[in-house]
């Protein structure tokens, strides 16, 4: 969350015509932790305990599978499997679609409690009154520079993984750095998006 806000500070300081030191920036990031943080507490934890609920259903299953005497699996057991895998996913999908939708709504939010130094509760609330009216907008932006990031991330790791494998040297650190680097482009992103929708 710290360093995600001395991003968004440059960001919103270089659309400002603005060249601040990493000590000005350091100061313009004072409290965002606190400010931020219960934020990303509470998602962490939402996203666990979806994921916990979205398991339970599949956890019942295991003792009827790990008792079966038989080589083969009974024919209810089967069909129990199944309807609980196809109730698994039909959760999956809708959690994914509402944290989709979460997503785009609140994808300002480090920006709105960064930048304009608000709590965390009014700067969801703040995040998702910028999207209103502009939803599908942001969502088509959204999914247009994951796309390219991802292109940029599988682009550098396919060169990388064809270079570097004939001197055997960790590859894997480059496509991590360039995914450090396509992520803080992506936020540098939010920012301009946010300048504009400001």
């Amino acid at each position: 969350v710290y360093f995600q806000g001395l991003l968004v500070h440059a960001s919103h300081q270089a659309l400002l015509n603005q060249n601040p030191t990493l000590a000005e920036l350091r100061v313009l990031n004072r409290g965002t932790l606190r400010r931020l943080g219960p934020v990303y507490l509470v998602a962490g934890l939402a996203y666990y305990l979806f994921l916990a609920l979205g398991m339970m259903p599949m956890l019942s299953l295991f003792p009827d599978l790990m008792g079966s005497s038989n080589s083969r699996m009974s024919d209810e057991l089967a069909l129990r499997f199944l309807g609980v895998y196809a109730l698994m996913m039909v959760t999956v999908g809708v959690v994914s679609l509402v944290s989709g939708i979460v997503l785009v709504k609140t994808i300002y939010i480090n920006q709105v409690g960064t930048v304009e130094a608000l709590g965390w509760t009014a700067a969801v609330k703040r995040a998702w009154a910028l999207t209103k009216g502009s939803f599908w907008r942001t969502a088509g932006y959204l999914i247009v520079m994951s796309l390219a990031v991802g292109a940029v991330q599988q682009a550098v790791g396919i060169v990388v993984e064809v270079g570097f494998f004939a001197f055997l040297s960790p590859s894997f650190m480059v496509s991590d750095l360039a995914s450090l680097v396509t992520s803080g482009g992506l936020w540098l992103m939010y920012g301009v998006m946010y300048g504009l929708m400001a």
